[in-house]
This record gives structure tokens, sequence and C-alpha cells, in this order.
């Protein structure tokens, strides 16, 4: 399927994903796509139409960047921030359960339950 990918002035990107659901009865597909790439793009940022097939692996695309004219890269450091956060995300919410059961613990003891 064919997307969009929009390249904003800081280096990231946008990809759009037309969705079928969104053409209007007796619009031609040309039309259709003419009109959601339009609408989603109203800062008029430089964009190409490529195969999604073509982009990288969605795991980090948090991390894609791109220029016009190159292919979709993935920012190794911005992936590496991707992979932290990840760890830190998950380290914040054991912590957040751990203490959550102890509040819970705490209570019911007070309570002698």
């Amino acid at each position: 399927m064919e997307v969009r990918v929009l390249y904003k002035t800081d280096g990231t990107i946008a990809v759009i994903h037309p969705c079928q659901a969104s053409r209007r009865p007796q619009e031609s597909e040309v039309d259709w796509l003419e009109r959601v790439f339009t609408k989603s793009n109203p800062e008029n940022f430089p964009f190409s139409d490529v195969d999604a097939s073509e982009l990288p692996d969605r795991e980090f695309r948090n991390a894609w960047r791109g220029k016009k004219g190159e292919k979709v890269k993935v920012d190794p450091k911005m992936k590496n921030k991707t992979q932290r956060d990840r760890v830190i995300e998950s380290k914040v919410k054991e912590i957040k359960d751990r203490n959550e059961k102890a509040i819970k613990d705490q209570a019911l003891a007070e309570l002698n339950l």
C-alpha cells in the first residue's frame, strides 16, 4: 500500500496511511488520495509517496528520520533512547505496582483484616 511520508523541518517524519473507510462513494482513488494527503499536510511539508514495505521496522518508528529523496532510516541515538525509555517505563511500573501492593497490605493490616 502506498503511504505519504512528510519530511518535517527538524528531521522527523510523519507517515500518512489512508483509511479506505474515508473514501467517499463515487470518488476515484486518485481524488480520494489527493484529498486525504492534502488534508493531512496543512503545514505543506515536503513529501514522498512510497510503498509501506519500504519503511523500517515499526518497533522504532519514533526514531525514524528522513529527508526528501532519501530512504527513511532509524536514527541510532533515538533508537537507544527509545529502548532506554521502555526500560525506564517498565521499572517505574514495577515500582508503582510494588508500592501499591505494600500500601494495600498495610491498610489491611491496620484494619486487622
